[in-house]
């Protein structure tokens, strides 16, 4: 007890008292912000991709009908490469070692060669004129315009799923920079592309922008490649094993899940667009309806990123708390930034002079922004709860909030169709919102599930308490 009389200079330094560690450092909101801007601003550039080739699709030869026709092609086209759109995430949460790795590659190919083949049965057989004709009841003027986009198209699979693998290892062992980078080589080969293309005027709009972005992913997947081999060097390798080996049947249970996801995603914009046009005003709603869900789009762009930023920065310690106080806050930026814009006469200038909307349509424009300004913010919570569940590689929870959202979705839409009483435009947008709080909601309650270890090679969660403790 007498050594609490001694000054305090001559007490021990903590470093150098025996059988005492200091506890780990907590999660810094640099450290997130380091991990999350990156990919914020790749995802951010990839959303320009669409709205650039569109426009110049609709300054080339017959716009009506090579736009109609290049709908329809990104259409399929995604359709048909949704199995791998979630192989980053994937790839990210997995991972961890070379032999993990390998495995991932290995499955990925199998994956992307088979969707490329299905691709190729798509185009080259009469499979085309039943889904294209039949199912989709495309009109016939366009039709050859289609396959000829589709066929363009073909390659473009492999190497969508092949940046997707390597920015996942990317993303894992911290070089998330790299994704930015991709997003700008992949945006800067589309537009040489496309401005070559347009200069020379020779062929129809719906090739030139099959040729831009075929030619802007084939190029990205090059990067990629390139700048992961010295991270499979130097970090990749070395990395100890897991402890649970990662089998076929562990990535099917963890994949299938995401890919059914994928899908239903997809499906939604078609069912929005679809019932709209059957609501009241019907022209005045899808002429607005693309522009506002085009700025939600943008700010949904930080959520989207933020899934993989949570998968990997929960390994660290004492990272719960940090990562959840980050959510809130980038949610409650993200949806007053949206306010201000819908409150203020920002929402008139961009919807008067970037999107050049007609003046009758820019105040219900304006006050249908303004209800669905909420949407990003949960769409940030939404990747905080996918993020968790990615990490304990349960995925079902994900698919499960997805199809609930898409059933909410459905529901408000037939409401709408139904009754009639309501201008499309704000039961679109109601949909919209309803469907995204179903889903936070769900993926909430199944992220707070106590993370159990589950049988061996199904879970990299060993902390058994609640995960927003």
């Amino acid at each position: 007890m007498r050594i609490i009389l001694y000054p305090v200079f001559l007490y021990p330094k903590v470093d150098s008292m025996p059988n005492r560690t200091l506890p780990p450092a907590e999660l810094t909101t640099s450290r997130i912000l380091q991990t999350w801007w990156p990919l914020a601003l790749g995802w951010l550039i990839m959303n320009v991709e669409m709205p650039v080739l569109s426009a110049f699709v609709a300054r080339m030869f017959d716009p009506k009908h090579n736009l109609a026709a290049w709908g329809i092609v990104v259409s399929l086209a995604m359709i048909l490469a949704s199995p791998v759109m979630m192989m980053l995430s994937a790839s990210t949460a997995l991972s961890k070692d070379w032999a993990s790795y390998c495995r991932v590659r290995r499955y990925m190919f199998v994956i992307a060669g088979g969707l490329t083949l299905l691709h190729g049965l798509m185009v080259f057989t009469p499979l085309f004129d039943w889904v294209v004709i039949d199912v989709m009841g495309a009109p016939l003027e366009i039709v050859e315009s289609i396959r000829m986009g589709l066929t363009i198209m073909l390659p473009w699979c492999i190497p969508l799923a092949f940046r997707r693998l390597n920015y996942g290892v990317l993303i894992r062992f911290g070089h998330q920079s790299a994704i930015t980078v991709g997003a700008i080589i992949r945006l800067s080969v589309e537009a040489v592309v496309v401005g070559i293309l347009f200069s020379m005027g020779t062929l129809p709009g719906v090739a030139l922008a099959a040729v831009s972005m075929s030619c802007g992913v084939v190029a990205e997947g090059i990067y990629a490649g390139w700048r992961v081999a010295p991270i499979l060097q130097s970090q990749v390798r070395p990395a100890p094993p897991v402890e649970q080996p990662l089998t076929a049947g562990t990535f099917s249970r963890f994949y299938i899940p995401l890919v059914m996801t994928s899908l239903l995603q997809i499906i939604v914009q078609p069912l929005v667009s679809s019932a709209l046009s059957r609501m009241p005003n019907p022209i005045e709603t899808l002429a607005v309806w693309p522009v506002v869900y085009g700025i939600l789009v943008i700010f949904m762009s930080v959520g989207f990123a933020y899934t993989e930023t949570v998968v990997v920065l929960l390994d660290e310690p004492n990272a719960k708390r940090a990562l959840q106080r980050f959510t809130f806050a980038l949610s409650a930026v993200i949806v007053g930034l949206l306010f201000v814009m819908a409150l203020t006469p920002l929402a008139g200038l961009w919807f008067r002079n970037i999107s050049s909307l007609p003046e009758a349509l820019i105040t219900p424009a304006v006050h249908v922004l303004t209800f669905g300004a909420v949407g990003p913010g949960l769409l940030v919570l939404q990747s905080w709860f996918q993020g968790i569940l990615l990490h304990r590689r349960k995925t079902r929870g994900i698919t499960e909030a997805m199809a609930l959202g898409l059933l909410a979705n459905a529901l408000i839409l037939w409401i709408g169709v139904r009754w009639g009483g309501i201008p499309g435009l704000w039961m679109g947008m109601g949909s919209y919102v309803f469907s995204s709080i179903m889903r936070a909601a769900w993926l909430s309650i199944r992220a707070r599930a106590p993370a159990v270890k589950p049988s061996v090679g199904l879970s990299v969660a060993q902390d058994t308490s609640p995960a927003l403790s």
